[in-house]
C-alpha cells in the first residue's frame, strides 16, 4: 500500500531544494579559486536557512565584474573524524528521523544516472549443487568415552581408505539450480534442517568441499566467473546466525573496525568518476549527498561514516557506546547483538549479501525496518541480496521480490512472490484465506500439515521430490533452466554507459574484488594494533591484578630468602640461591599463563573474521606480541626491584640489569609460547591441558629439579628444547660469576672456585659466554613462537561442529518425506524395550493388590496396514509386540 501524499512534506521538500539552489547560485558567483577553497557544509540546525548577501562596493576584478562577497549562513563542512559531526552528516543525508535510507539512496542513484555512471552488478548462478555429510546413527552418536575413541579410530582408518567408515551419508543439498539477479530482493524459506544455512554458506564461499566433513560438488559463478578467479569472500558477505564478537568492544568500535579492515571497495573510484563527469557537464551536486559520498569513499581511518549510517539504520544509536558483552560482561541485549552481527558485515562494500536468520530475537517492527533498508540497498544500488528468515510477518514477506523455498535439500519453488498462489494451485494446493503465505510455504511439505492445504483431501501425501519435480516442469522452472543454459555475460569492467561522451573513465570495475584484503598491510597492522590496545585497556583489571599478584609473590619471596639469612661461603649456600633463581624464572612464566586464556577467547572471532578476509593471521598475531612488551617491562621491573636487593643477589649494576633484562626476555618468550599453544589447542579446555603439560615438563627437565646427567636419554631433547633451560642458565651464570663467589673450595681434592663448584654440583654450565648464547636463543624462540603462531593460524581450520547424530527412525522418516512413501512404523530398540519392561514390572509390583497395568489396544497405521497390540498384556509387552510387528 502506498502512503498518501503529505502536502506539508512537499512544502518542506521544496524549501530544502530552494535552499540548495540558493547555495549553488551563491557559490557559482565566486571565482574559480575561491569556489575551490570554499567548503559548503551541512546546516547544523534543520530549520536553518542560507542567507546570501552580495556587496558590490568592492573593487572590480580584472574582467570588470564585481567581486561578490557571499555570506552563506552554513558552517564549514565538519570533519568526519568527529563523532558528532558524522552523526549530523548522516542525519541530514537521510532527511528523516526514521530508520529509512530511501531518500538518501534515491538521491545517490539520481546523481549517478545524471552523469551516466552505473553501479557494478553481480549475478550469482549455481548449477547441480550437491552437499553431503556423514552422520552418526543410533547409539554411535552418544557422547561416551568408548564412542569417542571408536570415532577417532574410524576417522583415522577412513582417511587412510582402510575402511568404509562407521557413519551413514546424509544428503543436505540435492542438486540445486538457480540464479540470483542483481536488484531482485530474494527471501529464502524452509523448515528446519532443510539446508538453508549450507546453501547460503556455499553461495558466499564460506564453506567448501572437505570443510567440516562436507562433500560438495557443482558449479557456482559470479558474473560467469568461478571462485578461483576473484576473491569471493570480499565480493560476498555472509551474515551468520551465530553472534560472535569481541565482548570488550562497543558497538561503534566493532563497526569501525570492520569498516576499516574491509576498506571502501569501489567507492573511491566511482565517486571520483562522478565528480569528473559533473565538472565536465557543469553539474553542481547536492552538497549534502556529495559530502556523504566523499566520506563513504574514505578508507583507513579509525572511524567511518558507514558506522554512523548503520547505527542509524539498525536502530543501534542508543547503545553505540555500550560494550557488546558476554556471559561475564554486561552488554547489549540479544536482539541488539543480532543487529550488530548484521551491521558488522553490511558496513563493508560487499555487492552480494547472504543473510542467515537475521530476525532472531527481533520484534516484527524492527525486522520490518531493517529488511526495508536492505530492500532499498538492493533496488537502488543494484545489489544482490538473499535473506533467510524463520517466520517473517506478512508486511516483511511483502517486501521481497522473489522467494526461494527449500525442503529436505530440494528447491520446491523459486520465483516471484506474487506467483506463489498460482503455482501451488496448479499442483493441487490452496492457501486458506486466513493463512499467511510464508507459513503455508513452511508447512506445505509437512506430512501432518499438508492435508489441510490439499484440494482433494483424500489424496495421498505428496512428497518433497514430487513438488520439486512439478516446479522444474512449470513455466518458471523451465525458464530458469533455459536461462542457465545461456552463457553468463561477464559485466564490463567499466563505469561508463553508452550515453557517456566524456571519454574513457580512468577507473573500471565489474563488482568482483580481485585483491585479497581491503587495505594495505601497513593499514591492517595499524588497525589491529588499535583494536588490541583498546582490548588491553578494557582488560586493565586483569593486568592490574596480575601486577598485584607479582607484588605479593615478590614480597613473599623476598621475606623467605631474606639476605640476612643467605650466606655466600659454602656450596649449600649456593644451592639456596639456585632455588631462589629457579623460583624467579618460574614466576615469570606463571605470570603470563593467563595469556593463553585471553588468546583462546579471542580465537572464535578471529576465525570468523579470517574467513571474511578482513585481515591475515600475522596481523592478528604480531600486534598482540608487540603490545605485550610494555606489560612484560612493568612486570619485570616491579618484580626485580622487590626481590633483587632484599635477597642479597649480586651487588653489581651490570648484573642487576642482566637479571632484569632476562626477566623481560623470558616473559616475552613465555607469552609467545602460550599464544602458540592456544593456536594449537584452539579451545580453552584443550589449550589449558597442553599449557599445563608444557610448564610441568619444562619445570622438571630444565636442569633444576632433575640435573642434566639424571635425565633419561629419550627425554634429553626436552632439556635442550626448553626455553626455561636457557633462562635459568643465564641468571645462574650472572649470579655465580660475581667476584663474591671467587672463594676457592676443595672439590674431590682440587681447588675450584666456589661459584663454579656450585654450578658443577648441578651439572650446569660455567662458561659466562653462555649468558649471551641464552639471550640469542630466547630472542630466537620469541620470533619462532610468534611466527609459528601466525603460520598455524593462517592454515588451521576453526573448530568444527560435532558430527551430527540421527536415529535410524528419523532418517527413514526423512527419506519417506522426500519420496512421498507411507510413513513407516518403527520398532523400539532392544535397550529401550528392556528399560520399559523393567519399569512396567516395578509399577506392577508396587501397585495395590498387584493389579496388572494394561493399556487399551494400540493401533498404528502404515498405509493400508494396521498393527494392533493386545490390550491384555502389560505396557512394555504391548509396545514390544508392536515393534516386532
Amino acid at each position: 500500500m502506498q502512503a498518501e501524499a503529505n502536502p506539508h512534506g512537499d512544502v518542506e521538500e521544496r524549501e530544502r531544494e530552494d535552499e540548495r539552489e540558493l547555495v549553488r547560485a551563491a557559490i557559482s558567483k565566486l571565482n574559480d579559486n575561491r569556489r575551490t577553497s570554499m567548503m559548503v557544509s551541512l546546516p547544523q540546525v534543520k530549520s536553518q536557512t542560507a542567507v546570501v548577501k552580495q556587496d558590490t562596493s568592492k573593487s572590480l576584478d580584472s574582467n570588470g565584474a564585481a567581486d561578490a562577497v557571499v555570506d552563506v549562513h552554513i558552517p564549514d563542512l565538519p570533519k568526519v573524524e568527529n563523532t558528532e559531526n558524522r552523526r549530523l552528516l548522516v542525519h541530514h543525508a537521510l532527511e528523516t528521523e526514521e530508520q529509512n535510507n530511501l531518500r538518501l539512496l534515491t538521491k545517490i542513484r539520481e546523481r549517478m544516472d545524471k552523469v551516466g555512471v552505473q553501479m557494478p552488478r553481480v549475478e550469482v548462478r549455481f548449477e547441480n549443487l550437491f552437499a553431503e555429510a556423514n552422520v552418526n546413527v543410533g547409539s554411535a552418536g552418544m557422547p561416551t568415552f568408548l564412542n569417542f575413541f571408536k570415532s577417532a579410530i574410524v576417522d583415522l582408518l577412513t582417511s587412510l581408505n582402510l575402511t568404509p567408515g562407521g557413519r551413514q551419508p546424509l544428503s543436505i543439498l540435492g542438486g540445486l539450480n538457480g540464479v540470483l539477479k542483481p536488484g531482485r530482493f530474494t527471501l529464502l524459506l524452509g523448515p528446519p534442517s532443510s539446508g538453508k544455512t549450507t546453501l547460503l554458506k556455499a553461495l558466499a564461499g564460506a564453506v567448501v568441499h572437505g570443510q567440516d566433513g562436507l562433500r560438495m560438488s557443482g558449479k557456482i559463478t559470479y558474473n560467469g566467473e568461478t571462485f578461483d578467479k576473484f576473491q569471493v569472500r570480499r565480493t560476498a558477505a555472509y551474515v551468520d546466525e551465530i553472534d560472535l564478537h569481541m565482548a570488550e568492544l562497543t558497538v561503534r568500535e566493532t563497526f569501525d573496525h570492520s569498516a576499516r579492515c574491509f576498506g571502501a571497495g569501489d567507492a573511491p573510484g566511482y565517486v571520483e568518476e562522478i565528480r569528473r563527469r559533473e565538472k565536465a557537464m557543469g553539474i553542481e551536486p547536492d552538497p549534502v549527498v556529495d559530502a556523504f559520498m566523499k566520506a563513504m569513499a574514505l578508507e583507513g581511518n579509525e572511524n567511518s561514516i558507514s558506522t554512523d549510517l548503520m547505527l542509524r539504520l539498525l536502530g543501534l544509536e542508543v547503545c553505540s557506546e555500550t560494550q557488546i558483552g558476554n556471559d561475564m560482561i554486561r552488554g547489549v541485549s540479544g536482539g541488539q547483538k543480532k543487529r550488530v552481527t548484521t551491521g558488522e558485515m553490511i558496513v563493508g562494500p560487499a555487492k552480494v549479501l547472504f543473510m542467515d536468520s537475521i530476525s532472531t530475537g527481533l520484534d516484527s517492527s524492527t525486522t520490518y525496518l531493517i529488511v526495508n533498508c536492505l530492500k532499498n540497498f538492493c533496488k537502488l544500488l543494484d545489489q544482490t541480496i538473499m535473506v533467510s528468515l524463520l517466520q517473517p510477518p506478512p508486511e516483511v514477506f511483502d517486501l521481497f521480490d522473489d522467494v526461494m523455498v527449500l525442503s529436505e535439500g530440494l528447491i520446491i519453488y523459486h520465483g516471484p512472490r506474487t506467483e506463489i498462489p498460482s503455482f501451488f494451485n496448479n499442483i493441487g494446493f490452496h492457501i486458506p484465506e486466513r493463512k499467511e503465505t510464508a507459513d503455508f510455504l513452511q508447512e506445505v511439505t509437512s506430512r501432518k500439515d499438508q492435508t489441510m492445504y490439499r484440494d482433494d483431501k483424500g489424496k495421498s501425501f505428496m512428497g518433497v521430490r514430487a513438488i520439486a519435480d512439478a516446479f522444474a516442469r512449470s513455466p518458471m522452472g523451465a525458464a530458469n533452466a533455459t536461462y542457465l543454459t545461456t552463457p553468463a555475460t561477464p559485466a564490463p569492467r567499466a563505469l561508463i554507459t553508452d550515453g557517456d561522451s566524456t571519454g574513457k573513465a580512468p577507473y573500471a570495475t565489474d563488482g568482483l574484488q580481485r585483491t585479497r584484503y581491503g587495505i594495505n598491510n601497513v593499514s591492517l597492522f595499524k588497525a589491529l594494533v588499535h583494536r588490541d590496545f583498546v582490548l588491553m585497556t578494557r582488560n586493565s583489571f586483569l593486568y592490574i591484578f596480575q601486577e598485584f599478584q607479582t607484588f605479593l609473590v615478590g614480597v613473599l619471596a623476598a621475606t623467605m630468602f631474606l639476605r640476612t639469612h643467605m650466606g655466600t661461603t659454602t656450596i649449600t649456600d649456593g644451592q639456596v640461591y639456585l632455588g631462589l633463581l629457579f623460583f624467579t624464572t618460574m614466576t615469570a612464566m606463571w605470570n603470563v599463563f593467563s595469556e593463553m586464556g585471553t588468546t583462546c577467547f579471542a580465537l572464535p572471532v578471529f576465525f570468523k573474521q579470517r574467513s571474511m578476509q578482513m585481515f591475515p593471521a600475522w596481523a592478528f598475531s604480531f600486534p598482540a606480541a608487540v603490545l605485550r612488551l610494555p606489560f612484560s617491562l612493568v612486570d619485570a621491573t616491579l618484580f626485580t626491584l622487590i626481590i633483587y636487593f632484599p635477597t642479597g643477589l649480586a651487588p653489581s649494576a651490570g648484573r642487576f640489569f642482566i637479571f632484569w633484562g632476562f626477566h623481560i626476555l623470558f616473559s616475552q618468550c613465555a607469552v609467545g609460547m602460550f599464544r602458540f599453544i592456544s593456536a594449537v589447542g584452539r579451545t580453552f579446555e584443550v589449550a589449558n591441558s597442553y599449557g599445563n603439560l608444557a610448564v610441568i615438563l619444562q619445570m622438571i627437565l630444565s636442569g633444576f629439579v632433575m640435573t642434566k646427567n639424571t635425565i633419561h636419554p629419550w627425554w634429553i631433547w626436552m632439556y635442550w628444547a626448553s626455553p626455561l633451560t636457557y633462562a635459568q642458565q643465564a641468571i645462574y651464570l650472572n649470579e655465580f660469576s660475581d667476584p663474591r663467589w671467587d672463594t676457592p673450595t676443595d672439590v674431590n681434592g682440587q681447588s675450584v672456585r666456589l661459584g663454579d663448584a656450585i654450578l658443577q654440583s648441578r651439572n650446569l654450565f660455567t662458561d659466562t659466554r653462555m649468558i649471551w648464547v641464552a639471550a640469542l636463543v630466547l630472542f630466537g624462540y620469541w620470533i619462532i613462537f610468534n611466527t609459528l603462531t601466525a603460520l598455524l593460524l593462517s592454515v588451521t581450520p576453526a573448530p568444527g561442529p560435532a558430527v551430527p547424530s540421527f536415529s535410524q527412525e528419523s532418517l527413514d522418516k526423512r527419506k519417506a518425506n522426500i519420496e512421498g512413501a507411507p510413513e513407516p512404523v518403527f520398532a523400539r530398540s532392544s535397550e529401550m524395550t528392556r528399560i520399559s519392561h523393567r519399569l512396567s514390572l516395578e509399577k506392577k509390583n508396587s501397585a495395590p493388590g498387584h493389579q496388572d497395568l494394561t493399556v487399551p489396544k494400540i493401533q498404528v497405521v502404515s498405509g493400508e496396514n494396521a498393527v494392533v497390540a493386545d490390550s491384555s498384556k502389560p505396557v512394555a509387552e504391548g509396545v514390544a509386540e508392536v515393534g516386532q510387528s
